[in-house]
């Protein structure tokens, strides 16, 4: 992946001391060597915690109304319990809490996002403890960087470059390397945020080409970092504003790349990833190399040795790296690149492999099972292993019908 993982802190928040609390010490061997004890915050001393930053939202909305004389200030930025956290894992369901004000892990990753200085944001179970999610969409609605079930928070590759389990779903960032990223991301942003967000990343280009579905979440195909954080309706909710500066480029830095990823990376119309490159272009690669890769999972230290031919490419490809989670090319600059033997021939690529999302590894089509993503693209046939995983959940169920 090209940069070395850093120690990292990690708060766990839940509403009762199990069963999340388990899976402490298997995290702990999973989480980068030399991070700090991971923290779990469960029970009722998570209704202080998320009032705090209730508190801090509260007295950011009265900028214009200024607070009643002698109002206590909420604490500094800096000092609450989820400022400087690395990543925050939140359980979805509080349903054990007593005076629970109608909080749930989708609401605490909101206040977390908006209102403390944590960086990314795991909310647990909140479409289920083992879940494969056929939509492919990653919820860009929330303010989670991920939705994942408690059952696959200690799946090593979530965690590692290499050494997945068999069932590794492809849409998975590896979560060190995700926290690195949008440390970049947010050092980027911070002197751009009156910039357009479209031209900034890259992508003035293809406005037209976007379906309307996925420019609104930017509010228009004009918006700056700045308007999506207060207009978009996908930053700030409608009446709240910043309780500290710093709150923006994080912010912008976590929305707009789940958008990125999820609603316009995840089409492989505009952006194409490296299983959809090879297997339309093998040459890249040789084609007896590409037959090897079937059963092999693209970690990214597979992807890394691959030994692509990336100087036929390099002019296609997407600049801004820490944007996604993985590579990506413009897709219609590599179908027009005439150095590739399978364009300059007119010739499609033959091929009985499938890329499937599930285990990040190309099988055998007679090994596959096909099904629509919901995504604005036209290239949304895609594959999982059959038979599926035992005990995981392959929702929503129709799309293998559609």
């Amino acid at each position: 992946m090209g940069r070395k993982m850093r120690p990292l802190k990690i708060v766990i928040c839940d509403d009762t001391n199990r069963p999340l609390s388990d899976l402490v010490n298997d995290l702990q061997a999973l989480a980068p060597e030399g991070s700090p004890e991971i923290k779990v915050i469960s029970g009722a001393a998570i209704n202080p915690i998320a009032r705090e930053l209730e508190a801090r939202r509260r007295w950011a909305a009265h900028v214009s109304n200024p607070p009643q004389p002698g109002a206590q200030a909420p604490i500094a930025w800096g000092t609450h319990a989820f400022d400087e956290v690395d990543i925050l894992i939140l359980d979805y369901n509080f349903i054990e809490l007593e005076d629970v004000w109608g909080l749930t892990g989708q609401r605490l990753a909101y206040l977390a996002r908006c209102y403390s200085n944590c960086k990314y944001i795991v909310v647990l179970n909140q479409f289920g403890t083992n879940r494969f999610d056929l939509t492919l969409r990653g919820h860009p609605e929330t303010h989670a960087d991920l939705h994942i079930g408690s059952e696959q928070l200690t799946n090593p590759g979530l965690w590692r470059s290499d050494g997945w389990s068999e069932f590794r779903p492809w849409s998975w960032p590896v979560l060190p390397d995700a926290v690195a990223r949008l440390e970049c991301r947010i050092a980027q942003v911070t002197d751009a945020l009156d910039a357009p967000v479209m031209e900034w990343l890259g992508l003035e280009h293809a406005r037209a080409g976007l379906p309307r579905t996925v420019l609104q979440f930017l509010k228009d195909d004009r918006t700056t970092f700045k308007r999506f954080i207060y207009e978009s309706g996908h930053g700030f909710e409608s009446t709240d504003r910043e309780f500290d500066q710093a709150s923006l480029p994080r912010i912008a830095a976590s929305r707009i790349a789940k958008w990125l990823e999820y609603l316009v990376f995840a089409g492989q119309d505009l952006l194409i990833d490296v299983p959809r490159l090879i297997s339309r272009f093998p040459s890249l690669i040789g084609t007896e190399s590409f037959t090897r890769l079937q059963g092999r999972q693209l970690t990214p230290a597979v992807t890394t040795g691959l030994g692509l031919r990336e100087e036929l490419i390099a002019d296609h490809a997407y600049p801004r790296r820490d944007w996604l989670s993985r590579a990506a090319w413009f897709r219609t600059r590599v179908m027009d690149e005439q150095r590739l033997p399978e364009n300059a021939e007119d010739r499609p690529s033959e091929t009985d492999l499938r890329f499937c999302e599930d285990t990040s590894s190309f099988l055998e089509r007679n090994s596959t099972r096909g099904f629509v993503a919901d995504l604005a693209s036209p290239y949304v046939q895609r594959f999982v292993r059959r038979p599926g995983f035992d005990g995981v959940e392959y929702q929503p169920s129709i799309r293998f019908s559609l």
